[in-house]
């Protein structure tokens, strides 16, 4: 499901120049000046201007700076794990901030006709859930859609495994055939016994099936059992700042100049050596309204 985007036209007005006449004596009224009274003007129906094309009149400069309205962040996204979207932002029903618009794109995979996939994985549709799996290092990267470029944008998707020995799963951004961006969840069921609480978070970037990692955290205990139990898997991307959330419990919080005006652009989804089984379900992708 796509939506559009509402363009917001700002107006800007402009300061009128004065002339100073010097040395000029003001002239003295012969009388004081009779008061007009002022005529009460209807308020004009918004609608005017797309019936007519007429562009509106310029105000009267009174000569009074009139302070702008400070513009507000959109931070409207649970990343600290406390259950609620930063202070002044209203919660949608997706828990996206209403500075977001609506989904950008949204699908539960009841179809995988208009995916493109790079990699040697086995992705395919089964029961109304995207799964790839397969033994051996491959990085499998499925996408979907360019969707364009927004400065401050939101990608989650439910994940879950079945089997055992399964190792990479994540988001992809920017992909651009077998490069992009990924945030990876490695080693969910620790079954490799790489991390110290389980599991652990990258951020890294894909060229021609090396990841070269950009951040790293470990410090969070991300184990999750391998009998289809489905995790919210969330990517905010806001300008340099990366952060990822697992359930609502922040992963990976990081900066990155790297990332700055990359996406979201061509979405997708991310796997390697998953050889029980990942499952999708839910992909999602928000923009921050401009």
């Amino acid at each position: 499901m796509r939506s559009q985007l509402l363009p917001i036209v700002a107006v800007m007005y402009g300061c009128s120049d004065y002339e100073i006449k010097a040395n000029e004596e003001p002239e003295t009224p012969a009388s004081e000046p009779v008061e007009e009274p002022i005529e009460e003007v209807p308020p004009v129906d918004s609608g005017w201007l797309a019936d007519t094309g007429d562009a509106p009149k310029d105000p009267v400069d009174t000569g009074v700076p009139v302070d702008e309205p400070a513009e507000e962040e959109c931070n409207g996204i649970d990343d600290d794990g406390d259950g609620e979207i930063d202070e002044g932002f209203d919660e949608n029903e997706n828990g996206i901030a209403d500075c977001f618009e609506e989904e950008s794109y949204c699908t539960p995979f009841d179809d995988f006709s208009d995916w493109s996939y790079s990699g040697s994985g086995d992705w395919h549709i089964e029961s109304g859930f995207l799964t790839e799996s397969r033994g051996g290092l491959y990085d499998a990267i499925a996408w979907l859609y360019d969707l364009g470029t927004s400065d401050h944008f939101v990608i989650e998707v439910d994940v879950g495994w079945t089997g055992s020995l399964n190792d990479f799963a994540g988001i992809a951004w920017a992909v651009d055939g077998h490069n992009a961006f990924v945030v990876r969840w490695d080693d969910p069921q620790n079954d490799y016994g790489r991390h110290s609480p389980p599991g652990a978070v990258d951020l890294s970037y894909c060229e021609e099936g090396v990841c070269t990692q950009i951040a790293y955290d470990h410090s969070a205990d991300l184990f999750r059992p391998a009998d289809k139990t489905f995790s919210t898997l969330r990517l905010s991307v806001d300008h340099d700042q990366v952060t990822v959330t697992l359930d609502g419990v922040t992963a990976l919080s990081t900066t990155a100049s790297v990332v700055a005006g990359r996406g979201p652009a061509v979405v997708g989804l991310y796997s390697n050596d998953n050889d029980g089984g990942v499952w999708y379900d839910n992909f999602c992708v928000w923009q921050e309204v401009e």
